[in-house]
């Protein structure tokens, strides 16, 4: 797929905008009946709720086209009840491959289960991050909770902060006042 340039917006609500995000269950976790424990895409959430642990899943956005420079991602996030969020990562990725350790990507943002004390969306989040060079990037979510509860996201967006253009002086020669 194409990547898309930012401003990046995801309400998780439209069908092919969906489609778009990459789900790795890297542990290959799954429930009694066949079915993979990982992120989740329904009803403009992304949410991970396996109830068990340990888990090591992805959810990456779709390809971003980034500049070199400043960007800031912002998303809503609440836990399973007031006491209870699984903790996760969040990750600049230069692709949706993960090894036998991990994505790879950089760590832009850590929360660990008692930073989240909201069992509503009152818990708005911003992190801004830099990118060493323009290129393709991606957003991970990577959910590392050892216990069983549950972390619930939507309204993503990457958004450009400070973009380095190479420009650093722009000067006037030869005008005429006319």
């Amino acid at each position: 797929a194409q990547a898309l340039n930012l401003p990046f917006t995801s309400d998780l609500n439209n069908a092919d905008e969906v489609a778009q995000w990459t789900i790795v269950n890297a542990n290959g976790d799954q429930t009694s009946g066949g079915a993979d424990r990982t992120w989740t895409i329904a009803n403009g959430e992304l949410y991970f709720d396996a109830f068990v642990g340990p888990h090591d899943d992805y959810a990456f956005t779709p390809a971003l086209n980034c500049p070199k420079g400043a960007l800031k991602l912002s998303y809503e996030v609440h836990g399973y009840n007031g006491r209870y969020c699984d903790s996760y990562e969040v990750l600049l990725a230069t692709s949706t491959t993960v090894d036998a350790t991990a994505a790879s990507g950089t760590v832009i943002e850590s929360l660990e289960s008692n930073e989240i004390q909201s069992a509503t969306y009152g818990d708005p989040r911003e992190v801004e991050f830099t990118t060493p060079e323009a290129g393709v990037y991606y957003i991970a979510f990577h959910e590392t909770e050892d216990d069983p509860w549950a972390v619930y996201i939507r309204n993503v967006k990457v958004e450009v902060v400070d973009a380095v253009t190479g420009i650093s002086d722009i000067k006037a020669a030869g005008v005429v006042s006319t």
